[in-house]
């Protein structure tokens, strides 16, 4: 297993009256995803497998997952503004509250002790 890790973030939402006072769950499940260094990395830390000007993604589990969602193997899943390039996933740029076998197989890229099942469901 890899050694802890520790997320520090904080989603601060209802700063204006007019707005409503709780997220939406996908809302709030992305903001979090992006606080657990899902697709958007501090630009201080190079990692081997996302290359941000290029908006390549290579984690070899992202990829895997991307093979179990998708059916078929890429060499790199695209990435736009530090989001999935595809819909369906929470990580994505649409609606969406799922939680797909690619981000699944990010946090596992990124050293979380995740696992397949329940991903898509």
């Amino acid at each position: 297993m890899t050694p802890p890790t520790v997320a520090l973030a904080r989603i601060t939402f209802g700063r204006n009256p007019d707005e409503p006072a709780s997220l939406p769950l996908f809302l709030t499940a992305h903001e979090i995803g992006h606080a657990l260094g899902l697709i958007g990395f501090p630009p201080d830390e190079e990692l081997p497998w996302y290359d941000p000007l290029q908006g390549r993604f290579t984690g070899a589990l992202a990829l895997e997952g991307s093979r179990r969602v998708f059916g078929l193997a890429q060499p790199f899943l695209p990435v736009r503004s530090g989001h999935w390039d595809f819909i369906g996933d929470v990580m994505g740029a649409e609606n969406s509250a799922n939680i797909s076998a690619v981000s699944v197989g990010a946090l596992m890229d990124t050293g979380y002790p995740a696992a397949w099942y329940g991903a898509d469901r």
